[in-house]
């Protein structure tokens, strides 16, 4: 059966990572973060803003959020994943997930999606958890996909932060130009929904 909601604290841990509740002094840690070389991903980039900034991003993280994890590599803060738009009464919430620039390509998607997943179906008795790709980012569907998520459909989606991208003329971009479209109201990006549900995950970890 299915909890009603998400504890306050949580945590969760492998040999080489630690997941725990989201606090305040982790935007204080992320500060320190690299920006990303690769232009599709500077709205990423972690905010270069004030305490008071922090304090209204921790805020409205809290919102958004139903739950959200730190994901630390010893002392190292490396990462965030959460899940939110939660139905406890259906057992479903969505999941994002993300890594500092230089912390990516390192197996840390497949060890926190273990970790993550583990406790969503095991311990909170949770039913489906699905996710929202671009379908460029490749080395996230196939971490993805290895961790038993599904392709549920396929559509494109309106994207702000990548308004003033020149896909049209920017040499970088070329190889995966034909993800992106113009339209009279900005950029859309061809996205993918896939979808892990509680069988699948049993099939996966059975033995």
């Amino acid at each position: 059966m299915a909890i009603e909601s998400f504890p306050a604290l949580v945590e969760l841990s492998s040999p080489r990572l630690s997941l725990r509740s989201f606090r305040r002094e982790d935007l204080d840690a992320e500060t320190h973060w690299p920006d990303f070389d690769d232009l599709i991903y500077h709205h990423y980039n972690p905010p270069r803003d004030d305490s008071q900034g922090k304090d209204r991003r921790y805020l409205q993280s809290l919102r958004l959020f139903d739950l959200k994890l730190s994901i630390f590599d010893g002392e190292d803060l490396v990462g965030y994943v959460g899940l939110y738009d939660s139905n406890f009464e259906t057992g479903e919430s969505w999941m994002g997930i993300q890594f500092a620039a230089d912390r990516r390509h390192r197996g840390y998607c497949k060890e926190t999606l273990r970790l993550l997943t583990g406790y969503f179906f095991d311990e909170a008795g949770m039913k489906t958890m699905l996710l929202e790709v671009a379908a460029f980012n490749l080395p996230g569907i196939h971490c993805y996909e290895a961790a038993g998520w599904v392709t549920s459909k396929k559509f494109w989606h309106p994207h702000a932060y990548q308004r003033h991208l020149d896909f049209e003329h920017e040499p970088a971009l070329a190889p995966i130009a034909q993800h992106f479209r113009r339209t009279p109201e900005g950029v859309e990006v061809d996205y993918v929904e896939m979808v892990l549900t509680e069988p699948r995950f049993r099939e996966l970890n059975a033995g």
